[in-house]
């Protein structure tokens, strides 16, 4: 054999050798879910058939905090994720599973009031609009409103590399929480925290303050209105509940543009802080709550919200 051939095997013989443990490692993991938006859109979602379910919860991470891990009555389905997917992931979430199953008599959208001011104009937001929000039907719907949001689209040929690499790469694997049974907790035994950091609250309330008072952005205005609509046309009560959120920024909430503008829809509003007062320190982080907190919360929304126990 001259050297050229030999050349020729030995460059060909770790290039085979390579691709093989790229797909071997693919086909192991390809049902991998990276996080829980993933999962429900590409795995719970594509199981449920002629479901009955009779509520269905859609959220951000305060609702999956909330019901991703509680027992619950059985014809409640919580596909909560998060507040970055916007209420346009959160309608395509919603479509998805009316298609393939009975109606439901009531959809509850929990969210706080930054996710009427989300444009996807992020990019982490952008990611989930590459990943998991492709079917060609979305992709088309969403071009009409913002064209941006999938101009980096990637070819088959990226997208092959990038999901071989990413098998090879990432050991991460989103599961479901052990669901447990929900706490009795009164608000005498919520302990008393100076652990947090007020900074995240004044910034977060001076945000607000501004991107609240502006008009509604086109993305939550039109996705909001399609929610609303989907919901009325198929005979199912839909409900906007708000999360906890510190006393200034419910004050300014609800003072605000955005508010005057959802309360003039056709849905139902319903604000847990019109039933308890969250103190600045209850929030570790400016948004999440903690823990002995959002039990409590948990028995809020039972008492106040939803028959959820």
């Amino acid at each position: 054999m001259n050297s050229k051939k030999w050349i020729i095997v030995w460059i060909f013989i770790p290039l085979s050798l390579t691709l093989l443990i790229l797909e071997v490692s693919y086909s192991v993991k390809k049902n991998n879910h990276r996080h829980n938006v993933d999962y429900i859109v590409n795995e719970q979602l594509e199981n449920l058939r002629n479901e009955k379910y009779t509520t269905i919860i859609l959220g951000d991470s305060l609702a999956v905090n909330s019901f991703t891990s509680l027992s619950m009555h059985d014809l409640i389905l919580n596909l909560s994720s998060n507040a970055a997917i916007s209420l346009a992931g959160n309608y395509f979430i919603l479509k998805k599973y009316l298609s393939s199953n009975q109606m439901p008599k009531n959809v509850y959208l929990f969210l706080v009031p930054e996710i009427l001011t989300n444009d996807l104009n992020n990019q982490h937001a952008h990611s989930y609009y590459q990943t998991v929000f492709i079917e060609e039907e979305q992709i088309e719907e969403m071009n009409k409103i913002d064209s941006s949001i999938f101009k980096n689209k990637k070819n088959k040929i990226d997208k092959y590399i990038e999901s071989r690499k990413n098998s090879f790469i990432n050991f991460n694997k989103y599961s479901l929480p052990i669901r447990h049974k929900n706490k009795d907790i009164n608000e005498q035994d919520l302990k008393k925290d100076k652990d947090f950091r007020f900074s995240y609250i004044q910034n977060r309330i001076k945000k607000a303050d501004k991107n609240l008072n502006q008009s509604i952005k086109l993305i939550p205005q039109v996705y909001l209105d399609k929610i609303i609509s989907l919901c009325k046309f198929n005979n199912i009560k839909c409900t906007i509940a708000i999360e906890p959120l510190p006393q200034n920024l419910n004050r300014v909430f609800l003072d605000s543009k955005v508010y005057k503008h959802i309360k003039n829809l056709e849905i139902n509003i319903l604000n847990i802080n019109d039933y308890f007062t969250f103190k600045n320190e209850y929030f570790y982080d400016g948004v999440h709550i903690r823990g002995d907190i959002n039990s409590y919360y948990q028995n809020l929304i039972d008492k106040h919200i939803l028959d959820i126990y």
